[in-house]
């Protein structure tokens, strides 16, 4: 299955080999920027320098480029990838693909002049840079005063949200379960990636405590289709997802409670009131630490004690609102 298509001229899942640098910059605003590598081509490397110059031309942060090895077939086929390297910004390939097989290949590209090279035009960089600066930036959603009502504390706002297989889910008072967790995510987002396994462990691991945990995807699915309904669904009937996966089309309620990123954690006690939310650890790069943060609130919530920590940054890739 391929990914999104690519910029004009102006899906994903747990990744078998990732190699992330980290950014320093305010991600919530910032396009995604990752390219997608097979070991056969040494073209990437090149590849990688050319983004760095023109992100950094483009006044983005060059080292918040996401590097992912794609070391296998089935990685290829699930990755939508036909070649290294591979540019995607913001979820959309640098140049349109189209029926290419997916594959462990050198990728071609055909330049604007006509030619054939193993790398993008640099104008192809440069248009989806501006681009997916120009969306995330007009994306952002000013709080409202239901976002700004909604505080630590305060009892979240209810919601009837439908899953990948039509089957309705809701959430309201009393819970019914000892904590609840609810996390905006996406298909796209790199950081939502890297973060989505340590989310799944922490729901195996304390589903036998009456912890409940709810996945939502919020995002504007006509200027990103890799993360419509339809490939929600083909992501979950691939992978194996111990919990909901709910469709907020509206995005009232990522509106409600004030979501940010791709990933926003919420965690909840039985009363449904919010006692954290922020990142699920301090790095999304270090898989070792597999949502601490998270995990010491659940442990505090469930053991009635004040959330130590109850309030982080939220870091991802911003929301993406309805125009």
């Amino acid at each position: 299955m391929q990914a999104g298509g690519g910029y004009p001229s102006a899906r994903a899942s747990s990744m078998d080999s990732v190699s992330l640098t980290r950014m320093t910059p305010d991600p919530a605003s910032a396009p995604s920027v990752e390219l997608l590598w097979w070991s056969g081509c040494p073209s990437w490397e090149r590849a990688i320098e050319e983004l760095r110059d023109e992100m950094a031309a483009a006044g983005l942060e060059p080292d918040s480029i996401v590097l992912r090895e794609v070391a296998t077939d089935k990685a290829a086929e699930r990755e939508g990838f036909i070649g290294s390297p591979t540019i995607r910004v913001s979820g959309r390939d640098v140049q349109a693909i189209g029926d290419e097989p997916a594959g462990l290949t050198c990728r071609v590209y055909r330049l604007r002049d006509g030619r054939y090279s193993p790398l993008p035009d640099r104008e192809d960089l440069r248009d989806a840079l501006t681009v997916a600066t120009h969306t995330a930036t007009e994306g952002k959603q000013p709080m409202t005063d239901a976002q700004s009502e909604f505080s630590l504390g305060a009892q979240a706002p209810e919601f009837v949200l439908p899953d990948t297989e039509g089957n309705h889910h809701e959430l309201g008072a009393p819970s019914g379960h000892s904590a609840t967790v609810v996390v905006w995510t996406c298909n796209h987002c790199p950081y939502a990636l890297a973060w989505h396994d340590r989310l799944i462990g922490v729901a195996r691991d304390y589903a036998t405590r009456e912890v409940r945990f709810l996945a939502i995807n919020s995002n504007y699915a006509v200027s990103h289709p890799a993360d419509s309904y339809e490939a929600m669904q083909e992501r979950v009937a691939a992978e194996d997802w111990p919990h909901p996966y709910l469709h907020d089309e509206s995005q009232e309620v990522a509106r409600a409670w004030g979501a940010q990123t791709t990933p926003h954690v919420f965690a909840l006690d039985e009363e449904i009131r919010l006692r954290y939310h922020g990142a699920p650890d301090a790095d999304y790069n270090d898989p070792a630490l597999e949502a601490f943060w998270l995990r010491e609130a659940l442990d505090d919530i469930l053991e009635g004690r004040e959330v130590r920590r109850a309030q982080t940054e939220p870091v991802g890739c911003g929301v993406k609102w309805k125009k």
